[in-house]
C-alpha cells in the first residue's frame, strides 16, 4: 500500500463512507469515488475485505455496526443463559441500540423476545436512559401494529427490554423474497400509517421506518418495531423523557439519528422536526414496495443527502411489471413532498 501519509488519509475517508453505505450502493460508489484511480479503488477494496463478512457489515449505517461489534462479547455468555425469570436462546437480530434474543419466561409459560444493551453501553448512563426511553415510549402505545412491551428490566449488570416474539419476516426479508403488488404494497402502508396515527397521537415520532423495522407476518399482519430513535414532541410524556440525550447522540456517533435513505429532507437538514417526517419515510417505504427500487438507488450517500436537501421532488414512480392506479401516484406524491405548509 502506498505509504503517502494524503493517500493514506484519502484510502481511509473513502473506507469509512462505504461503510456507511448498503451493500447495493457501495460499488457505484466506489465507480465513482475511484473513476480515475484503478490502484485507489484495488487498495480501498483491501481494506475492506479484511472484514469477515462484508456485505452484512456495509447493509447498515456505522454506528448501528459500533453496537453489534460492542455485542460480539456477549454472544457466547448469553446463548442459555438465565436473566431473572428469562431463559436466553438463540440470537434473532440487530436491534437500533442492542441485540434481540429468543427466551422464554419461566413464570408465563410463553417464547418471548429480549432486546440487550451491550455490556459496553451498560455504565453510561446516557445510553442507558436512552434504551429507557424506547421501552416507555412503546409501552405507552396499544396498537395492534405496534410491538407490545411487556417489561423492562435488569440483571447481573445487563439493561433488557422484553416483548412480544411477533414470529414473520422483515418488509426488506419480504421483499427480497418476492416482490409485492400494489394492493399488497397499499395494505402494508395502510397498517404501518396505522401504527404511526397512534404514535404521533401520543406524541411520539418513530425517525426511522425502513423495511428493516417492519415485520410482517403470516396472513399479511404488520408490526412496526425498534423505538429506539424515538423522539418525544407532545406534552403527554414527561419533559424529561424528550430531547436530553439527541444532542449527545449526534456528536458521538457523528450523525443525525435515523437511516439516511429512509430519512425526510428536515432531518437530512438538521431542522426541527414533526410528525411529518415519518410520512415522507412511509412514502419512501411505499416507493420502494411498487416501484420496486429505491428512489435513490443509483446514488451515493453524498448525492443522496444532496438530493434530499434540494428543492426537487423525487420523481414519480416507473413501476416495473405494475401499473398503479393514479390515487395512489398522487398519495405517493404527497406523502414525499418536500415543500412543507
Amino acid at each position: 500500500m502506498n505509504s503517502d501519509p494524503n493517500r493514506k488519509k484519502k484510502i481511509k475517508e473513502l473506507c469509512d463512507q462505504a461503510l456507511d453505505l448498503d451493500s447495493s450502493e457501495r460499488k457505484a460508489f466506489l465507480d465513482q469515488a475511484c473513476a480515475e484511480d484503478a490502484a485507489l479503488r484495488r487498495e480501498v477494496e483491501s481494506l475492506l475485505s479484511h472484514e469477515k463478512s462484508v456485505a452484512g457489515f456495509l447493509a447498515q449505517p456505522a454506528w448501528q455496526h459500533v453496537v453489534r461489534e460492542m455485542a460480539k462479547g456477549q454472544r457466547q455468555s448469553l446463548e442459555g443463559r438465565q436473566l431473572g425469570h428469562y431463559q436466553v436462546h438463540e440470537r434473532l437480530g440487530q436491534g437500533g441500540m442492542g441485540e434481540v434474543w429468543r427466551a422464554t419466561d419461566q413464570r408465563l409459560k410463553r417464547d418471548v423476545a429480549i432486546k440487550i444493551l451491550p455490556p459496553a453501553f451498560s455504565t453510561d448512563p446516557e445510553r442507558v436512559r436512552r434504551f429507557e426511553r424506547e421501552a416507555y415510549a412503546v409501552s405507552a402505545l396499544k396498537h395492534p401494529n405496534i410491538i407490545t412491551i411487556h417489561e423492562i428490566g435488569q440483571a447481573d449488570d445487563l439493561h433488557f427490554i422484553v416483548t412480544e416474539l411477533v414470529e414473520g419476516l422483515t418488509l426488506r426479508d419480504h421483499l427480497a423474497n418476492s416482490p409485492l403488488g400494489w394492493r399488497e404494497a397499499v395494505r402494508v402502508a395502510a397498517q404501518i400509517a396505522d401504527a404511526l396515527n397512534a404514535a404521533h397521537t401520543a406524541g411520539i415520532i418513530h425517525r426511522d421506518i425502513k423495511p428493516e423495522n417492519v415485520i410482517v407476518q403470516a396472513g399479511g399482519h404488520v408490526k412496526v418495531f425498534d423505538f429506539g430513535i424515538a423522539k418525544w414532541v407532545g406534552a403527554t410524556i414527561g419533559e424529561e423523557l424528550r430531547d436530553a440525550t439527541d444532542a449527545g447522540i449526534q456528536t458521538r456517533m457523528g450523525a443525525t439519528p435515523g437511516t439516511l435513505k429512509y430519512m425526510s429532507p428536515e432531518q437530512a437538514r438538521g431542522e426541527k422536526l414533526d410528525p411529518r417526517t415519518d410520512i415522507f419515510s412511509l412514502g419512501v417505504v411505499l416507493y420502494e414496495m411498487v416501484a420496486r427500487r429505491h428512489p435513490y438507488a443509483e446514488l451515493s450517500e453524498d448525492n443522496v443527502i444532496a438530493a434530499l436537501r434540494s428543492e426537487d421532488e423525487i420523481s414519480p414512480v416507473g413501476a416495473e411489471g405494475q401499473i398503479i392506479p393514479t390515487a395512489l401516484s398522487l398519495i405517493l406524491t404527497r406523502a414525499l413532498r418536500k415543500k412543507r405548509d
